[in-house]
């Protein structure tokens, strides 16, 4: 058991980290070259990262309480937990989607106000 513990915590460590990792990503290299898909990478991860946490913190919480009630309440939790999650989930994919779309479209040109430059 306690194997299966120290796994679960750096497991859950080492994959906040790779979120954390992501949001910096987005915030830095995304950002400098092509600013348009920023947002809603910005976004996709932010939440992941969220979503990470509460997660993390949440569902032993809700094990916990569920636990007292016995076998029917910790189904009724896990359902309930993995349908948010589910909903959540298709969420996030959905925003990384719409990101990795404007990335992968060409950049833009700026928009510049009044008559073009001379050359």
């Amino acid at each position: 058991m306690t194997l299966l513990s120290i796994v679960a915590g750096v497991s859950a460590l080492v994959s906040l980290l790779v979120q954390v990792g992501l949001v910096v990503l987005v915030a830095t290299v995304v950002r400098r070259h092509r600013p348009d898909a920023y947002g809603p990478l910005l976004v996709w991860s932010g939440l992941s990262v969220a979503f990470h946490l509460v997660g993390m913190v949440l569902t032993p919480v809700l094990m916990f309480v569920a636990g007292r009630g016995g076998t029917q309440a910790i189904v009724a939790v896990q359902t309930l937990t993995a349908g948010v999650g589910l909903v959540f989930h298709v969420t996030l994919a959905a925003i990384l989607a719409h990101g990795l779309v404007k990335l992968a479209e060409p950049p833009r040109p700026p928009h510049v106000e009044g008559a073009p430059p001379y050359r």
